[in-house]
């Protein structure tokens, strides 16, 4: 009874592979957006303000000697 199963079952996703594959491919596109754009915000790191000015500050006295 089980080998039944199995051999319905294996025979099921080898017709609907084509289908299978372009679901998980649609979602696997999806997914990233939805978790990306409304539920991850990401936190600016300390003194990142800081940090920057200092880089500019470093480059242009580089450019400018």
């Amino acid at each position: 009874m089980r080998w039944i199963i199995i051999k319905r079952l294996k025979k099921l996703v080898e017709n609907a592979e084509a289908k299978i594959c372009s679901v998980a491919v649609a979602v696997a596109v999806i997914s990233p957006k939805c978790c990306r754009g409304i539920w991850y915000q990401p936190e600016e790191p300390r003194k990142l303000n800081a940090l920057l000015q200092d880089r500019i500050e470093e480059k242009m006295d580089s450019i400018s000697k």
